[in-house]
Protein backbone atom coordinates (compact mmCIF):
# COMPACT_ATOMS: atom_id res chain seq x y z
CA UNK A 1 0.00 0.00 0.00
CA UNK A 2 2.38 2.41 1.28
CA UNK A 3 4.21 1.87 -2.65
CA UNK A 4 1.57 2.97 -4.46
CA UNK A 5 0.16 -0.69 -5.62
CA UNK A 6 -3.17 0.53 -7.39
CA UNK A 7 -4.68 -3.04 -6.35
CA UNK A 8 -3.13 -2.50 -3.30
CA UNK A 9 -4.73 0.96 -2.50
CA UNK A 10 -7.55 -0.19 -3.60
CA UNK A 11 -8.50 -3.27 -1.02
CA UNK A 12 -6.85 -0.68 1.80
CA UNK A 13 -9.39 2.24 1.11
CA UNK A 14 -12.43 -0.61 0.77
CA UNK A 15 -11.52 -2.23 4.17
CA UNK A 16 -10.81 1.19 5.27
CA UNK A 17 -14.66 2.16 4.37
CA UNK A 18 -16.16 -0.89 6.08
CA UNK A 19 -14.44 -0.52 8.78
CA UNK A 20 -15.17 3.38 8.69
CA UNK A 21 -19.26 2.07 8.39
CA UNK A 22 -18.93 -0.05 11.63
CA UNK A 23 -16.94 2.40 13.73
CA UNK A 24 -19.62 5.05 12.78
CA UNK A 25 -22.68 2.34 14.17
CA UNK A 26 -20.41 2.47 17.56
CA UNK A 27 -19.88 5.92 17.39
CA UNK A 28 -23.87 6.61 17.32
CA UNK A 29 -24.21 3.75 20.36
CA UNK A 30 -21.41 4.88 22.71
CA UNK A 31 -19.74 8.32 21.71
CA UNK A 32 -16.56 8.02 22.30
CA UNK A 33 -14.18 11.18 21.82
CA UNK A 34 -10.98 8.39 21.32
CA UNK A 35 -11.10 5.28 19.20
CA UNK A 36 -8.26 3.40 19.64
CA UNK A 37 -7.35 0.70 16.97
CA UNK A 38 -5.25 -1.99 17.73
CA UNK A 39 -3.45 -4.88 16.22
CA UNK A 40 -2.71 -5.50 12.63
CA UNK A 41 -4.42 -2.48 11.51
CA UNK A 42 -2.45 -0.16 14.64
CA UNK A 43 0.90 -1.15 12.19
CA UNK A 44 -0.68 -0.50 8.78
CA UNK A 45 0.95 3.32 8.47
CA UNK A 46 0.09 6.94 8.24
CA UNK A 47 -1.65 6.54 4.68
CA UNK A 48 -4.32 3.79 5.58
CA UNK A 49 -4.80 6.00 8.58
CA UNK A 50 -5.54 8.65 6.89
CA UNK A 51 -7.93 6.47 4.72
CA UNK A 52 -9.60 5.63 7.61
CA UNK A 53 -10.25 8.70 9.01
CA UNK A 54 -11.29 10.17 5.30
CA UNK A 55 -13.79 7.21 5.06
CA UNK A 56 -14.87 8.18 9.13
CA UNK A 57 -15.84 11.44 8.35
CA UNK A 58 -19.46 12.07 7.62
CA UNK A 59 -22.67 13.44 9.27
CA UNK A 60 -22.49 10.90 12.14
CA UNK A 61 -19.14 11.44 13.44
CA UNK A 62 -18.14 14.94 14.92
CA UNK A 63 -15.27 15.93 13.94
CA UNK A 64 -13.83 15.85 17.38
CA UNK A 65 -13.59 11.55 17.48
CA UNK A 66 -10.06 10.68 16.87
CA UNK A 67 -8.65 7.57 15.58
CA UNK A 68 -5.37 6.77 17.00
CA UNK A 69 -3.52 3.67 17.24
CA UNK A 70 -3.38 2.01 20.44
CA UNK A 71 0.18 1.55 21.88
CA UNK A 72 -0.24 -1.55 23.91
CA UNK A 73 0.83 -4.09 21.42
CA UNK A 74 1.09 -7.77 22.00
CA UNK A 75 0.68 -7.22 25.53
CA UNK A 76 -3.07 -6.38 25.51
CA UNK A 77 -4.04 -9.82 26.34
CA UNK A 78 -2.27 -9.79 29.44
CA UNK A 79 -2.75 -5.94 30.34
CA UNK A 80 -6.42 -6.77 30.44
CA UNK A 81 -6.23 -9.99 32.34
CA UNK A 82 -4.28 -8.50 35.17
CA UNK A 83 -7.03 -5.43 35.09
CA UNK A 84 -9.58 -7.79 35.52
CA UNK A 85 -8.43 -9.58 38.08
CA UNK A 86 -6.95 -6.46 40.14
CA UNK A 87 -11.02 -5.24 39.51
CA UNK A 88 -12.08 -8.11 41.42
CA UNK A 89 -9.74 -7.79 44.53
CA UNK A 90 -9.99 -4.22 44.80
CA UNK A 91 -12.98 -2.34 43.66
CA UNK A 92 -15.58 -2.15 45.67
CA UNK A 93 -19.03 -4.66 45.03
CA UNK A 94 -21.86 -2.35 44.08
CA UNK A 95 -19.53 0.50 42.33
Amino acid sequence: MEEGDPLACEVVSRGCEHLATGLANLVALFHPSVILIGRDMALAGPRTFALLRQALRGPCVPDAVQVLPAEIGAEAPAVGAVTLALRTLFVTPGL
